[in-house]
C-alpha cells in the first residue's frame, strides 16, 4: 500500500516572493546594530524562469509528494526533486494553496491540483528524453535562491562612474 500522494502546480501558480530592504526602517537598532527592516512583497509568477531555461510550456510545473497518513487542513509536501518542503493548506473551496517553508520562502505556490506517481515518472522520463531534465533543475534553483530587492539604495551616490 503506497502511503504517498502527489500534487502538481503549473508555472503560472508558482509565484515568486520578493524582499525588499528599507535603509529607513531599522528595528531593535536600541538593543543592538542597525540592520535594514525587510518585507515580503508579491513577485513575478515563474513562467519567466522556466522560459529563459528553455523549458517549453507543456514542462512548465512542479511536483510535490506527501504522505496522506497526515492530511488534514494544513500539511506539509516536498518538492519531488529537490526535497524542499512546502507548507501547504487546504481551504473550505478545496483549493490547495501555501508557500516554501522557513525563515525566508522564496515562493508561494495556488491552484496545486493532485496527480499519481505515473504523471510524475511521465513527467521525469519525457524531461530526460528531451534533453531537458538540466534545464529544468537549473529553474527551480533559481525559484528557490532568495529574491532580494533594495528600494532604498544609499550607495548609488558612492559608486564611482567608470570614465571612456
Amino acid at each position: 500500500m503506497n502511503l504517498k500522494k502527489y500534487l502538481c502546480v503549473e508555472a503560472e501558480h508558482i509565484r515568486l516572493i520578493d524582499y525588499i530592504f528599507t535603509d529607513h526602517d531599522s528595528y531593535n537598532s536600541k538593543y543592538t546594530y542597525p540592520k535594514p527592516h525587510s518585507i515580503a512583497v508579491g513577485g513575478d509568477d515563474c513562467v519567466n524562469i522556466f522560459e529563459k531555461n528553455d523549458i517549453p510550456l507543456e514542462y512548465q510545473k512542479m511536483y510535490m509528494v506527501y504522505n496522506s497518513l497526515n492530511i488534514n487542513k494544513r500539511f506539509k509536501a516536498k518538492e519531488y526533486l529537490t526535497d524542499i518542503i512546502i507548507s501547504l493548506s487546504i481551504n473550505k473551496n478545496g483549493n490547495i494553496f501555501g508557500q516554501m517553508s522557513g525563515d525566508n520562502p522564496t515562493f508561494d505556490v495556488s491552484n496545486c491540483f493532485e496527480c499519481n506517481k505515473e504523471d510524475v515518472l511521465e513527467f521525469l522520463t519525457e524531461l530526460r528524453e528531451e534533453q531537458l531534465l538540466d534545464n529544468y533543475l537549473k529553474a527551480l534553483g533559481e525559484i528557490i535562491h532568495l529574491n532580494i530587492k533594495s528600494y532604498f539604495d544609499t550607495n548609488t551616490s558612492k559608486v564611482k562612474k567608470k570614465t571612456k
